[in-house]
């Protein structure tokens, strides 16, 4: 009996990596702006394209914030640059690899690293977000970051309760050099005027068929963590080895 448990057990174990884009993924402690940085990369598929983002966990979780390279094939070990205007100096950041047609769950972080010569300060609007991204990172290159977070903020706090306003913020970003306008979901709810408070949603998390914004409560907007929703597949997973050994 032990050695089926055993055998489940390593199909599950096996099953929730192949979840992952990739096994692992390391960069240097230190990051300085604008000079370029190697990032080492386990188990890379040479067939694959990948989308490398910039991650941070403002608010407690780690999520993308935009990308550094759209759709490449990686090496194992491979060069970046961070741009200095995407934010603060901090010690929160990380870097994400995900495939390009995959899901944000199945994005691989790197270990937290110190960015240094940073230029640029959060907004209000990126405060009251708590770390939720303001924009769908899949459309959002790092070098337009400056110029979406201006567009943001010059419409906050309107363009989280006012239709009008949102539109105006999207109209803004979606002229950002390199920003992506299809499947372009709403960075904040637009609610009704009947509604008492105003919620955001991760752009990552609400995306509907018809590309609509979804209200969600506070606990969603910076979505599960990865970590959190592999778990719940691997309990699942190992749930159905269960099944299968009563079968034996």
């Amino acid at each position: 009996m032990h050695y089926y448990v055993a055998n489940y057990a390593a199909l599950a174990a096996s099953l929730f990596r192949l979840t992952q884009a990739v096994d692992s993924v390391t960069v240097p402690s230190t990051i300085a702006a604008g000079t370029s940085f190697q990032l080492t990369v386990d188990d890379l598929d040479s067939a694959d394209k990948y989308r490398v983002y910039l991650a941070a966990a403002l608010g407690g979780d780690t999520g993308p914030t935009c990308w550094l390279v759209n759709s490449t094939a990686l090496s194992s070990s491979s060069n970046f640059t961070i741009p200095a205007a995407v934010g603060p100096s901090a010690s929160y950041y990380s870097i994400g690899i995900g495939e390009v047609d995959g899901d944000e769950d199945d994005i691989t972080y790197s270990n937290k690293f110190s960015f240094t010569g940073g230029t640029a300060n959060y907004t209000e609007y990126e405060t009251h977000l708590d770390g939720s991204p303001f924009w769908d990172a899949d459309d959002l290159p790092c070098s337009a970051y400056a110029c979406a977070r201006k567009c943001a903020d010059a419409s906050y706090p309107d363009d989280l309760t006012d239709e009008k306003a949102y539109n105006t913020m999207k109209e803004c970003i979606n002229a950002c050099p390199g920003v992506t306008e299809t499947s372009q979901t709403t960075p904040a709810a637009v609610t009704s005027s009947s509604a008492s408070t105003s919620t955001s949603t991760s752009s990552s998390s609400s995306t509907s068929s018809s590309g609509d914004a979804s209200s969600t409560n506070g606990d969603d907007d910076s979505g599960a963590p990865a970590a959190a929703v592999q778990q719940v597949m691997v309990v699942g997973m190992a749930s159905v080895a269960g099944l299968a050994i009563l079968f034996l």
